[in-house]
């Protein structure tokens, strides 16, 4: 009875620490922020989608990556994105003044998420994670909002399944920058970990989405990932609104010679 005990525990403690199958990662750069995500969508064992859009706009320069239940990320994303249009109309029509967190749209987006979380959906706790950043008048910032709704200011964050391979990247990477990084530069390093999180992870796979938010301008793509027998990645930029432009490999022949052979050894068998 108590082993049984025992592994029932162990299996649901399992299970609790991959619910969240997704690679999702943010970086707070000098001059705006970057968000990265894969586009994998998985339901239980099984591929659902493939082109799944895990990046959400709650505010022209406020964007936020979501892990979880698809659902319950949509559903409180759409909510968040209502709330900051009332306070746009607030803002519109009284004194700005009068109005708490006009001039911080960011908090008051990471509050509003956090609010919903622990309030529930339909008297349930959501299963969804967050990493938010932006620019409003103060500052850019970035935000990790964990499943229990409380949220920490970081300058880089990743979360999901993936989240152990792609933290490898992004602390090996801006160490040595020790945060003097510009948007451009962490592209690529965006880019990198989303990768990592693809290759190590079976809950996380397909593109990768990446958005980089500056003060004047937000770029949005997809970039379409192919595993090759040479283990090289190749990434073609496509728009992230049309998926049928993704272009797909017709074949996947293998590379003649690419096994070395380490050692030969003949003997005779004699039939009886």
């Amino acid at each position: 009875m108590r082993t049984t005990l025992i592994l029932a525990a162990v299996t649901l403690f399992a299970i609790a620490q991959v619910v969240v199958t997704t690679t999702i990662v943010g970086i707070k750069c000098l001059d705006g922020v970057v968000l990265g995500a894969d586009s994998r969508s998985t339901g239980g064992p099984l591929i659902m989608d493939k082109n799944k859009e895990k990046m959400h706009a709650l505010a022209p320069y406020i964007y936020c990556c979501g892990a979880g239940t698809s659902a319950d990320c949509e559903q409180i994303t759409r909510r968040a994105k209502h709330l900051n249009f009332l306070l746009d109309v607030e803002r519109d029509l009284d004194d700005v003044s009068n109005i708490a967190n006009s001039n911080n749209p960011i908090l008051y987006s990471v509050k509003s998420i956090a609010k919903l979380i622990k309030e529930g959906i339909s008297n349930r706790k959501p299963e969804a994670v967050f990493i938010m950043g932006g620019i409003d008048n103060n500052d850019h910032a970035l935000y990790q909002i964990n499943m229990d709704g409380s949220y920490i200011k970081v300058n880089y964050a990743s979360l999901g399944s993936g989240s152990i391979d792609a933290m490898a990247i992004l602390e090996s990477s801006l160490g040595v920058l020790n945060g003097n990084i510009t948007v451009d530069k962490a592209v690529e390093i965006i880019r990198q970990s989303v990768q990592a999180g693809i290759m190590n992870d079976l809950g996380s796979g397909s593109h990768i989405d990446i958005c980089a938010i500056k003060s004047c301008e937000v770029k949005r793509w997809r970039e379409l990932s192919i595993d090759k027998v040479e283990n090289s990645l190749r990434q073609v930029p496509h728009d992230v609104t049309d998926a049928s432009n993704i272009i797909k490999p017709e074949d996947y022949n293998t590379i003649t010679n690419t096994s070395k052979i380490m050692r030969n050894k003949s003997f005779s068998i004699e039939i009886l």
